[in-house]
């Protein structure tokens, strides 16, 4: 909370010293401040970790505009964007390897054949069905550059910079199916995270002018957000008793092999189609 504070403080103060430089380079009578609000669709792109369990969402911007000058524009941004999708996976994990030295980092159970190392778990995983949310709320500071044509429609592009809240919800499933006495199989899933990092939007559009001074505004906006704090979706790994807990005392447990990290996101990708008003 108190880093949030912080930051609307921030915005507070490098919009109120934008303003005041839009206001000495604006002509006087020149209407130069705009509001603006969106709202549209968005598309996850990138990563690839990131696409396995997000794919399509919705989105609404507040905005705010000061024109400096003919050609240039300061802009600010809040985005609330909402992204969701499904990972489902079902099947036993068979993997094979040929390692001459005779070692793999995640071996769990195997049998050798030769020189081919085929692992395997006498634990099956019927199905993991996981259904994720994805919230996101950057705000952005930033400048357009407007081009004027002969036209009605005035075509704009921009960056902006900022910073990033993300939370995500994951709710879901993950079935097992046990044969004789092998391993457990363990699966746990990290329900809900939050984090926060830096984000960078780029944008382009067209407006077209309205009655009474308003603006059609139809927008396309890619924005990189840092996300890589966020934890492991789930992980898989087979467990075991550890054989060198002195006898008489609570039999621990020791992991057979390093486990599988799924849904690790680095950077996140986010593509918006947007239409709105400039007022």
């Amino acid at each position: 909370m108190r880093k949030f504070i912080q930051l609307i403080l921030i915005v507070q103060i490098v919009s109120m010293g934008c303003t005041a430089l839009a206001q000495d380079m604006t002509p006087t009578g020149d209407k130069s401040k705009h509001f603006i609000i969106q709202v549209g669709g968005l598309k996850a792109i990138y990563d690839e970790d990131l696409r396995d369990f997000v794919d399509y969402g919705e989105t609404i911007s507040l905005g705010f505009k000061h024109r400096i000058n003919e050609k240039f524009s300061f802009v600010s941004f809040v985005d609330l964007m909402r992204l969701s999708g499904n990972y489902h996976r079902y099947g036993q994990r068979v993997i094979t390897v040929s390692s001459p030295n005779g070692y793999c980092d995640n071996s769990g159970s195997h049998y050798w054949c030769g020189e081919t190392l085929t692992i395997i778990n006498a634990e099956a995983l019927r199905e993991v069905s996981l259904d994720t949310t994805m919230y996101m709320l950057p705000f952005t500071l930033g400048f357009v550059r407007e081009i004027h044509l002969n036209s009605k429609i005035t075509p704009y592009a921009g960056a902006t910079f900022g910073y990033c809240f993300a939370m995500r919800d994951v709710h879901g499933r993950a079935i097992k199916e046990s044969e004789y006495n092998g391993p457990l199989y363990i699966i746990p899933i990290d329900e809900r995270d939050t984090v926060n990092g830096m984000a960078f939007q780029v944008l382009s559009g067209l407006e077209k002018p309205l009655r009474n001074g308003k603006m059609l505004r139809l927008e396309l906006k890619l924005s990189f957000l840092d996300l890589s704090d966020f934890n492991a979706v789930f992980q898989k790994a087979l467990i075991g008793y550890a054989p060198w807990v002195p006898p008489g005392t609570t039999l621990a447990y020791e992991y057979y092999e390093a486990p599988f990290e799924i849904g690790d996101l680095s950077e996140v990708w986010v593509l918006g189609l947007t239409v709105g008003v400039t007022f």
